[in-house]
């Protein structure tokens, strides 16, 4: 029980320390891409440490680009009033790290999205149960940071997204496990396979007993 206690307390010294490196981190992952400038100089690009929310909560760690107006509409605001004008937004998605109770983090990238355009998903989850000591991998960190960079192209309202955003944006939603509703669902690719060995299996059955009865039980 000891052993296991202080493994627990050394996931969250590990977590901490992934948050006071996260900056650095992202920030060295981010100039890799060479849109990124552009999307800082006019979203804005925020490491937060403590989570979006109020900076607070220290079992999370957000990586964000900001938010920006895309559409000016007119609408009624009520009955026999004068039409009011809002903004159409389109938020930029994020990385969410969450540390759970156990030490262990997972990982979920956040697609963009305006009040008008849903994606089929609320979130990719991109790593369940990581020990947080890879985090400190500026490898990893690259990677969740390229996973986000093609999901923000693919799902952006100008974005303009290469063959590999457009490969990797495929892998996230066929192979990884995705959250809607509140609802952790299983991989696409996991399903289809399923439902192919299902049907092998039903046809392969069929064919044997069709000729385990003709073998055995001849009609004539």
């Amino acid at each position: 029980m000891t052993t296991s206690i202080n493994d627990r307390d050394g996931r969250y010294r590990h977590f901490r320390l992934f948050q006071s490196y996260a900056e650095d981190l992202f920030n060295k992952a981010a100039i890799a891409d060479h849109r990124h400038e552009n999307r800082k100089n006019a979203l804005g690009f925020n490491v937060a440490k403590f989570g979006r929310l109020g900076g607070i909560d220290k079992r999370i760690c957000d990586v964000f680009y900001g938010s920006r107006p895309i559409d000016r509409v007119r609408e009624f605001s009520g009955f026999a009033q004068p039409p009011t004008e809002r903004l159409l937004i389109q938020r930029s998605g994020g990385i969410a790290y969450h540390r759970l109770d156990s030490g262990y983090v997972i990982c979920l990238i956040y697609p963009p999205a305006t009040d008008g355009m849903r994606q089929p998903v609320d979130a990719v989850l991109v790593e369940r149960q990581l020990d947080p000591r890879l985090l400190l991998s500026e490898a990893l960190v690259a990677r969740h940071f390229r996973f986000y960079s093609a999901y923000l192209e693919c799902c952006d309202v100008d974005g303009f997204p290469t063959l590999g955003d457009r490969l990797l944006y495929f892998w996230l939603l066929t192979f990884k496990r995705r959250v809607k509703n509140g609802k952790i669902k299983t991989p696409i690719a996991y399903n289809r396979l399923l439902r192919s060995v299902e049907f092998a299996l039903t046809v392969g059955l069929s064919g044997f007993f069709l000729w385990a009865i003709s073998r055995f039980f001849p009609t004539t």
